[in-house]
């Protein structure tokens, strides 16, 4: 007999959104199911299967997709651009056009400037009282800007336990290409004067674009305001609006306190991730070819140590317990005299505080005046160091 074909699923109609401003939007969920952005990820045989970057579409006619391709210039294009209008829509310009004819900043209505949002439903952070809301804008003046160049050292990690999101993010700053993507700001990289942003992040498997205002929780003290939580060095707010997405999106920044790189990775990039750790960090000539794999693709990795009963306590080493590190290069080095040496070149996202003291460490004798010399154009300082691919694997308890 003939089939009668399933009648199409109806779409269930979004919440009523309760703010004043937001009523007059007819918001849509902006979502990108799992499947579509993992098809685009080309298997390679033998590789680490870390963190990567979906390669370009096979047509060079394509222009939704991660990258677009003009002849033989390749751009990569912001989220947004790159999952397709019928599966994405923005509420920015509702917004700012709303703000602007109201001539009002936009407060979030969702996740307000509150206690609630830093605490959740937690008793336990009543130390978080004494933070004040303020403005990124109001905080740096006239020198506020989203983003001058995303670089690995601009990140600075707070009172929050949020190490994990900030080792991510430093580790896909060293190719700042894939956190431009994540933003969607009408100004492009300066600040706006609705104070209103768009963050994407893939959450469960679909992207949600987390609209975000732009206050921050600030500590005053006696010359000016700090920001409580992770932010720039410079007048940006880009670290602080990636933080906030995080903890928007999870409900509050108590409840983001503490997790793992590869939670961050995932939601960032949507990309798939490896973990190895246990048994696998045994194999040692396994886990070199593994590494060392991943470093030629230009995959991103990170190392975490294991965590201790004292949290991010400081171990005699010079790492700390419990933290993630970014994993920037592998080389085998032949020392004069010496077998080749296989070393992993790391950066601590705190920067200098918290690096190995061990073999290889900034201070050790292994640094000759030569060795120096060789080494100096993979850069130093700021958190670099390097460590033996076997003390990494002794001392790190996790490799993404």
């Amino acid at each position: 007999k003939p089939q009668t074909p399933n009648p199409k699923p109806q779409t269930p109609n979004p919440k009523p959104l309760k703010s004043n401003i937001l009523k007059t939007i007819k918001s849509k969920h902006c979502f990108m199911t799992t499947h579509i952005s993992h098809a685009r990820v080309e298997p390679r045989a033998g590789n680490a299967a870390m963190v990567g970057v979906p390669p370009l579409y096979k047509d060079p006619e394509k222009k939704k997709g991660y990258f677009s391709t003009e002849g033989s210039n390749v751009k990569v294009l912001p989220i947004r651009q790159s999952i397709g209008t019928h599966l994405t829509t923005s509420r920015m310009e509702d917004i700012i056009k709303i703000c602007q004819e109201k001539k009002i900043k936009f407060t979030d209505p969702e996740f307000k400037p509150e206690f609630k949002s830093l605490a959740g439903n937690s008793q336990e952070r009543s130390s978080w009282k004494r933070f004040e809301w303020v403005r990124g804008q109001e905080t740096y003046g006239d020198a506020a800007i989203l983003y001058d160049t995303i670089d690995p050292t601009d990140l600075m990690q707070g009172e929050l336990g949020s190490c994990y999101i900030i080792s991510a993010l430093a580790s896909l700053a060293e190719m700042p290409h894939l956190l431009y993507r994540n933003f969607d700001s009408p100004e492009g990289p300066k600040v706006n004067g609705e104070g209103v942003y768009g963050v994407w992040l893939n959450i469960n498997g679909h992207w949600r674009e987390i609209i975000l205002d732009d206050f921050f929780p600030m500590i005053a003290n006696k010359t000016c305001m700090q920001f409580a939580f992770s932010h720039s060095f410079q007048d940006e707010i880009w670290v602080s609006l990636f933080e906030k997405a995080f903890a928007k999106a999870y409900g509050s920044y108590n409840i983001i306190d503490g997790g793992s790189p590869f939670e961050a990775f995932r939601d960032i990039t949507g990309a798939p991730y490896r973990i190895y750790q246990g048994e696998d960090l045994e194999k040692v000539d396994r886990m070199w070819k593994k590494i060392s794999d991943a470093e030629r693709l230009n995959y991103v990795m990170t190392a975490s140590t294991k965590s201790s009963e004292i949290r991010e306590e400081k171990r005699s080493d010079g790492l700390i317990t419990g933290h993630a590190y970014s994993l920037i290069r592998a080389i085998e080095y032949e020392v004069s005299g010496r077998k080749k040496v296989r070393l992993i070149q790391m950066r601590n996202p705190w920067g200098s505080s918290g690096c190995w003291n061990g073999p290889w460490g900034e201070n050790s004798t292994e640094w000759t005046p030569e060795v120096k010399a060789k080494f100096k154009k993979y850069g130093h300082g700021d958190g670099f160091f390097w460590i033996t691919l076997e003390d990494l694997l002794a001392n790190f308890g996790e490799i993404i």
